[in-house]
């Protein structure tokens, strides 16, 4: 997209055209105006007089050189070079808050547990865990934090978590993260496993004694063995 403005500088501007007419001062704006948006200047007499709304004296022609002021010229290179700095700031300030908040996963390590999961169905040991770092904020005073193998075992641990094989879905969630090309963290690992747990199925169980067959009223096991009253 072509920039729609140029920088205008008053006292430059005042000093380059006052050796000029009011009349050929207004066709010098009509014609940096049309170079701009179009590159440079018609060489044809009729159309310069069109474009300027009046006919175009040689001291206008001269501050345009093969069809194109220069100061002009160097404005629209200043604006271009000033939008990629812009635009690679970003980029760059991007790619640094991508980083901070998420470590490339290990590929050889995650490609041995995809594998795994590939050529066999049964659960797999328990996995190394990656050397996945929580972000912390450089400002507030710093504290320990769990190791990656204590992480686990709280997860494993973690009443919510109870009935899910913790690292059968960790080798899951890594192999997923090399199969689609991403960064595993300990929050999509948090996400990963509320979603088992989500899909987890869900325990029945009595709140009231449950009627034998023979009719009677089953009060619960004695010695291992159900006794009811008939």
């Amino acid at each position: 997209m072509k920039p729609p403005a140029f920088q205008f500088y008053p006292d430059d501007f005042i000093g380059g055209t006052c050796d000029l007419s009011a009349k050929e001062v207004g066709a010098y704006i009509r014609l940096l105006c049309f170079q701009w948006s179009k590159g440079k200047i018609p060489s044809d007499q009729n159309k310069l007089s069109r474009i300027a709304g009046t006919n175009v004296t040689p001291e206008v022609l001269a501050k345009f050189a093969d069809g194109m002021n220069q100061r002009l010229e160097f404005e629209r290179i200043k604006q271009s070079e000033h939008r990629e700095a812009k635009k690679k700031a970003g980029e760059n300030g991007a790619k640094k808050r991508w980083q901070n908040h998420s470590t490339p996963i290990d590929l050889p390590l995650a490609n041995g547990m995809a594998n795994t999961i590939a050529n066999d169905s049964s659960p797999s040991p328990s996995p190394s865990p990656l050397p996945i770092k929580s972000s912390t904020n450089s400002k507030k005073k710093a504290k320990v934090e769990m190791s990656d193998e204590e992480w686990m075992a709280s997860l494993k641990t973690d009443p919510n978590n109870q009935g899910i094989n913790v690292d059968m879905e960790y080798s899951k969630a890594c192999a997923w993260c090399v199969k689609n090309h991403k960064a595993p963290s300990r929050r999509f690992f948090l996400n990963w496993l509320g979603k088992a747990v989500a899909d987890k199925p869900i325990a029945i169980v009595a709140k009231q004694p449950m009627p034998s067959v023979t009719g009677g009223i089953q009060l619960g096991p004695v010695n291992g063995r159900w006794v009811s009253v008939c």
